[in-house]
């Protein structure tokens, strides 16, 4: 097992989120990202989906796949001492749950490529790289799988 130095822990006592897990969440939410920018913009928000998502049923189902991937998000921002003990129950099924979101994704990238006629196109390329490398490292990485057997203990409980 490695040994973390306190720089690896954060202020609630639990092992810090690795940075890749956070650009795996960028990756898997992005759909809901673009829906957030199309927001602050009052007079265009359709235009904005539809500049990056041409296919709105491409957004929707970006939006399916990322939903696994928001939970994990959203617990993540919750994850200190005195959350609810069902959020650690949920934190410690994370990494299921980013693998079931990247398996979606997998799945409407493909669905995109068969819509194209299977031709080349270099975003569905760029994710499907991006996708495959995301699995790599969430099955490989030790630090992630430690990151996700850590829920922060509340002092008071012992």
């Amino acid at each position: 097992m490695k040994l973390y130095t306190p720089d690896d822990f954060d202020s609630q006592g639990a092992l810090k989120v690795p940075v890749g897990v956070y650009l795996l969440l960028i990756l898997l939410l992005r759909a809901y990202v673009v829906w957030l920018v199309s927001l602050t913009q009052f007079n265009t928000q359709q235009k904005v989906i539809d500049w990056v998502y041409p296919n709105q049923e491409s957004f929707f189902l970006s939006l399916i796949s990322g939903f696994f991937a928001l939970i994990v998000f959203v617990v993540m921002v919750l994850r200190r001492k005195s959350s609810p003990a069902f959020l650690g129950a949920i934190w410690r099924r994370g990494k299921v749950l980013l693998i079931t979101s990247l398996t979606l994704d997998l799945v409407v990238l493909g669905y995109k490529a068969w819509q194209s006629n299977l031709s080349y196109q270099i975003d569905i390329a760029i994710f499907l790289v991006a996708n495959l490398w995301c699995w790599l490292y969430l099955l490989r990485s030790r630090q992630v799988r430690d990151s996700f057997k850590d829920w922060p203990q509340d002092d008071s409980s012992s």
